[in-house]
C-alpha cells in the first residue's frame, strides 16, 4: 500500500511515474498478468480526477495532432502482439535509454546556464512515441518516452501535467477495454482495485498539496529524476529477470 500511494503521489505532482513504478516494484511480488488488471482502472481514476480539475490547462491540440496518432499505432502493434518479444529484454534497452536521457537533461539543468533543451525534431520525436505506444501496449508502462518528448517542448507545470493526464486517460481507457475483452478485468479484480482506493486517495491530496508549491525550476529537476529513477527502475529489474 505505501509504495502504491507513493506511486499516486508522484504521478499527482509532476504527472506520470505511477504505472512505472508500481510495475517495477509491485511484480516483485506479483505477476504483471495479475497486477495490471487490478492497478490500471485506479489509476485510470486519478487520470480522471486530474482532468476534471484540470482540463482548461492541457494542451490537447498537441495529443491530438503530434501525439496521439503515433502512440495509438504503436499500443495496437503492442496489444496484438503479446508474447512474441522479450519483454525483459525491451524494457531493459527502454530503461537504459531513459537513463541516459534523464541524466543529460538534468546535467543541462544543474549547469550554470540552465536554459531549456530545444523541442526535439520530428524525426526523432515520432519514433520515440511509436515505441512508447508499443510497449504501453505490451506492458501499460510505455510512459517514459512521451514523458520525455513532452518534457523536451517546454510546456510550464500545470500545461505538462493536464496534457498527460489527458493522454492517460485515453490509453488506459483502451487498455481497460482490452482488459475486460480478455477476461483479466472481472468482478473479482475490480475487488482488489478497491483496496487501493485510500493509498489513492492520499495520493491526491498530497499531490496536490505539493504540486502547489513546487515552482518551475524545481518541478523540471524533479520530473527528469523521477523519470530517471523510472528507468534505472525498469533496467535493473528486467535486467535481473534476464541474468537469472
Amino acid at each position: 500500500m505505501g509504495v502504491v500511494a507513493l506511486a499516486f503521489l508522484l504521478e499527482a505532482v509532476v504527472g506520470f511515474g505511477a504505472t512505472v513504478l508500481t510495475v517495477s516494484l509491485g511484480a516483485l511480488f506479483l505477476p504483471l498478468e495479475t497486477l495490471l488488471p487490478v492497478f490500471v482502472p485506479v489509476n485510470f481514476a486519478l487520470s480522471l480526477y486530474l482532468v476534471s480539475r484540470h482540463f482548461r490547462s492541457a494542451h490537447v491540440g498537441l495529443l491530438v495532432r503530434r501525439v496521439l496518432p503515433f502512440m495509438l499505432v504503436g499500443m495496437a502493434v503492442g496489444l496484438f502482439s503479446s508474447g512474441l518479444f522479450e519483454r525483459h529484454l525491451l524494457l531493459t534497452v527502454l530503461g537504459l535509454f531513459v537513463v541516459v536521457m534523464s541524466t543529460l537533461q538534468l546535467v543541462g539543468l544543474l549547469s550554470a546556464s540552465g536554459e531549456t533543451p530545444p523541442p526535439l525534431p520530428r524525426r526523432i520525436a515520432w519514433p520515440m512515441l511509436l515505441i512508447g505506444g508499443f510497449i504501453h501496449g505490451l506492458f501499460g508502462s510505455g510512459g517514459p518516452m512521451v514523458v520525455y518528448v513532452l518534457a523536451r517542448e517546454g510546456y510550464e507545470k500545470a500545461t505538462f501535467r493536464a496534457t498527460l493526464a489527458v493522454l492517460w486517460l485515453v490509453l488506459n481507457g483502451l487498455l481497460i477495454v482490452d482488459f475486460v475483452r480478455q477476461g483479466r478485468l472481472n468482478a473479482t479484480t475490480l475487488g482488489d482495485s478497491l483496496l487501493l482506493v485510500p493509498p489513492l486517495l492520499l495520493g491526491i491530496a498530497a499531490g496536490e498539496w505539493l504540486f502547489a508549491r513546487v515552482e518551475a525550476r524545481t518541478f523540471r529537476l524533479l520530473m527528469f529524476s523521477v523519470l530517471g529513477l523510472a528507468g534505472l527502475s525498469l533496467t535493473l529489474r528486467n535486467a535481473w529477470k534476464l541474468w537469472a
